[in-house]
């Protein structure tokens, strides 16, 4: 289990004559005159980065040491020093992580919860991490989804005694199967939906008009035009965007508040009091129909803003439960840790590498948009594609005519990839442009690897059923497959000729 932020207890003052074992301890001395301060700080690192570890400080250590110059006899000096030791519940913690039960493959049923919500929720009525807890990505909040899950040591029995515990959090759980492996991000081969649109209507714009944009009016939608649209894209595909659940929903500032990529950025500019900030913020929008906040959380955002930072007042305005969980939990960071950085990596990694994936994600849709824009729908030289093997290469001139739309890749921005040659420039600028540098050596919530995304993919599967079979429906029950991680409003924006938020 992940030991971060987790206390650790210190033995106080170690004897400095104890006769110590070397292949199970440690002593690294501080320099003299240290301040007790900074000896905290010291244990503090030692407690985070591995939780196996006790430290206790010897006040009266001394050592033999040397003039820089060699020129003299060995010094002999006066400090005090850290002893790092396995902690005695060494044995136990293994016994703890050690396969007590197979793990359990399970289905996940959530209604309108947040991803950190509902596994908060499934860990309390699990009595474990949400670590333990592994899915192989995020779905989206507005739906009712399924996904799989596979918990950590724990039984069938153990599953269906947290179902129990389910029932008032719009959260199911079954499908129970013990497996020997654990479930990571990205592996699965896809997702089906099915969606119902309802008080269906088709814009038709009047010929006569000589207004600009040209008067426009909604008639109902006849089946044979919605069926003409759903055969071209089964057909041709759609653009591969990332929808509004990732970026966030279009709009100004003022309008929609905070999008996911404005943190992301933050955090890849290592600006982690602005990340929390931003957060605290919030949206003011949030979703795509328009549904704003309650007064409560309103409320407790003003209280941050008023109180220029204060966490004990901010927390106390929160309102009670599972609302405003990733805030709640930076802000028990801060209370604890007193620095930005490590109050932000209280937040579980899967949340915190999401907002990072939204700013990639934002470079990704307007790198799309303009490779389409400067040379449609067509493979050109300079374009990056995937071959049959998986690889990705730039096209040459001799195999233009071997490769199709479906064929390219744009690459989401990261260290480890490079930038086709005819979009390199925009990919640039747009980064120096928002000031941010992936960098390999930089802590992982301030950089990405970066990957390779088709810029454009077709449905498989596509069902299309007519409540009432009438010829000008009032809604369609739509059904279909997508590869992982493409967006089903997407499609619908390509279904629409429209944006999603017309």
């Amino acid at each position: 289990m992940p030991n971060r932020g987790r206390k650790r207890k210190r033995s106080g003052k170690a004897d400095p004559t104890l006769d110590l074992d070397t292949t199970n301890s440690a002593l690294l001395p501080f320099i003299p005159n240290i301040s007790k301060d900074e000896r905290r700080k010291a244990h503090h690192i030692v407690a985070r980065g591995c939780g196996d570890f006790i430290t206790s400080t010897i006040s009266d250590y001394s050592f033999k040491t040397t003039k820089p110059d060699d020129s003299s006899s060995p010094l002999q000096v006066q400090t005090s020093a850290l002893l790092v030791m396995w902690s005695k519940r060494k044995g136990r913690s293994k016994n703890r992580n050690k396969k007590l039960h197979k793990n359990t493959l399970f289905v996940l049923k959530k209604r309108q919860r947040e991803h950190l919500t509902a596994m908060q929720c499934l860990a309390k009525a699990l009595n474990c991490h949400v670590g333990d807890i592994a899915t192989a990505g995020i779905k989206d909040m507005q739906a009712i989804t399924f996904q799989f899950c596979t918990a950590r040591n724990r039984s069938t029995k153990d599953m269906e005694a947290a179902n129990q515990k389910l029932t008032t959090n719009a959260i199911e759980i079954g499908s129970f199967v013990e497996v020997d492996w654990e479930l990571t991000r990205g592996e699965n081969d896809g997702n089906r939906f099915r969606i119902t649109l309802r008080d269906l209507k088709r814009v038709e714009i009047d010929p006569a008009s000589t207004a600009k944009p040209r008067s426009e009016s909604f008639v109902p939608c006849d089946k044979a035009h919605l069926q003409g649209r759903v055969n071209a894209i089964e057909r041709n595909g759609f653009v591969n965007f990332f929808g509004s659940q990732r970026v966030g929903v279009p709009g100004s500032f003022d309008e929609v508040g905070v999008r996911p990529f404005d943190i992301g950025r933050a955090m890849l500019k290592g600006d982690f009091d602005r990340a929390i900030d931003l957060l605290m913020i919030g949206r003011r929008v949030t979703h795509a129909n328009g549904i704003h906040e309650s007064e409560e959380i309103r409320n407790a955002r003003r209280v941050w803003s008023e109180s220029r930072r204060d966490v004990t007042k901010t927390l106390s305005a929160m309102p009670k439960g599972n609302i405003m969980s990733r805030e709640r939990c930076v802000l028990q960071g801060l209370k604890r840790y007193r620095n930005s950085r490590d109050a932000f990596k209280t937040i579980p990694f899967s949340v915190r590498l999401f907002w990072i994936n939204a700013y990639q994600s934002l470079v990704w849709n307007s790198m799309a948009t303009r490779r389409l824009e400067e040379f449609g729908a067509r493979v050109v030289l300079g374009d990056q594609v995937r071959r049959d093997d998986g690889t990705v290469t730039i096209v040459a001139p001799d195999d233009i005519s071997r490769f199709t739309i479906e064929s390219i890749v744009l690459p989401l921005p990261g260290y480890n990839v490079e930038y086709p040659q005819n979009l390199k420039q925009m990919y640039e600028e747009f980064l120096s442009n928002d000031t941010v540098e992936f960098k390999k050596d930089a802590p992982p919530e301030e950089t990405a690897k970066g990957a390779y995304r088709k810029l454009v993919v077709r449905p498989t599967n596509v069902s299309v059923a007519f409540p009432g079979d009438t010829t000008f429906p009032s809604e369609v029950l739509l059904g279909f497959d997508l590869s992982t991680g493409s967006y089903a409003t997407s499609l619908l924006r390509e279904l629409m000729v429209s944006t999603v938020m017309r």
